[in-house]
């Protein structure tokens, strides 16, 4: 599927959501203090590709309506990670929108050709029992082009969506 195609198909997914359905779905346990989120993200733009560890750091609020993001890091992976690629933006946060979608609030970064920022759905399993957000062929907007994004997050400590 065209990229373009896939974005759409994502931006019309988020808006077709009702309000009440992501309130609906939690995070637990609830509160946390602390957890991550942390994996390997390839991000394209215009033609130029990188893969980086990726850390976001936060805490799921009383009730687990969502994880606020304050700490992120890039590292390893490409050498440009972590100097050329760094996040922005926080702090950030993470929506349960249903046991099988969370919403990144917020998500900002530096990339070697500008910048990307903004908010995505990432595909959410719990596969063994723990919760991991999927980035697949994912659009986020960018400057001078967008971001695409492929890779997994996993949580630390486990999370499930209800």
């Amino acid at each position: 599927m065209p990229k373009a195609v896939t974005f759409l198909c994502a931006a019309a997914l988020a808006a077709a959501i009702p309000a009440a359905s992501a309130t609906a779905a939690i995070f637990t346990p609830n509160p946390q203090n602390p957890v991550a989120f942390g994996g390997d993200l390839a991000i394209e733009q215009n033609g130029f590709t990188i893969t980086c560890r990726v850390w976001l750091g936060g805490k799921v609020v009383a009730g687990g309506s969502q994880v606020e993001i304050t700490d992120a890091s890039f590292s390893e992976g490409d050498w440009r990670c972590g100097w050329l690629v760094t996040p922005t933006g926080l702090p950030g946060a993470v929506y349960p929108l249903s046991t099988y979608q969370v919403l990144f609030y917020g998500f900002s970064f530096n990339t070697i050709l500008g910048s990307c920022s903004g908010s995505v759905v990432a595909i959410w399993t719990q596969p063994s029992g723990y919760g991991q957000a999927l980035f697949n062929d994912t659009i986020i907007p960018g400057t001078p082009g967008n971001c695409t994004v492929y890779g997994v997050l996993h949580t630390a400590p486990t999370l499930t969506v209800f």
